[in-house]
């Protein structure tokens, strides 16, 4: 663990891996791309390593963004080997932005038949959003899939002459 794809919102993980060999473990080191660029930082475990068993290796200060993580472990012969995969850990605590664009707070339309909405979500980790178009307290058009930093459009109607109030 994590989870490969597993999202989370703090700056510190404790990555867990289960290392068996037929002989004693003398290290195992994670790898992962959590600087710039795709260079591999090292972390060597703390302590003694638990064959078969589970062990962990904690990181803090841990930036947002999508990183790769995998484990290699040692052997005190010198055998070592990587998991049989690379995981992806994704660290977002920044919450999404919505900016509302169309219609404009105070709008007034003459013609209320058809109402054309404009918005843009935005997240700095995130490429699609989940949006619920709401008017009024109620939701109009749910879980619309809208791309990072892409203008969305969506036309709603018939409106009968009043105030109204919308939010994505």
């Amino acid at each position: 663990t994590p989870a490969d794809g597993r999202a989370i919102n703090t700056t510190g993980m404790a990555f867990n891996y289960t290392p068996t060999d037929n002989l004693k473990l003398k290290n195992a080191t994670l790898y992962a791309n959590f600087s710039a660029g795709f260079v591999f930082a090292q972390n060597s475990s703390f302590g003694r390593i638990y064959n078969g068993s589970f062990n962990y290796l904690n990181i803090s200060a841990m930036l947002e963004g999508t990183w790769l993580w995998t484990v290699r472990v040692l052997d005190t012969t010198g055998n070592n080997v990587y998991a049989a995969q690379n995981y992806t850990l994704i660290i977002d605590r920044t919450p999404p932005n919505v900016t509302l664009t169309i219609p404009s707070d105070g709008a007034n339309f003459l013609d209320t038949t058809l109402i054309e909405f404009n918005y843009t979500a935005s997240d700095g980790v995130a490429v699609n959003l989940s949006c619920n178009l709401t008017v009024n307290g109620q939701v109009q058009l749910a879980s619309i899939v809208s791309q990072s930093f892409l203008m969305i459009n969506r036309t709603l109607g018939p409106f009968t002459p009043g105030n109204y109030s919308w939010n994505v």
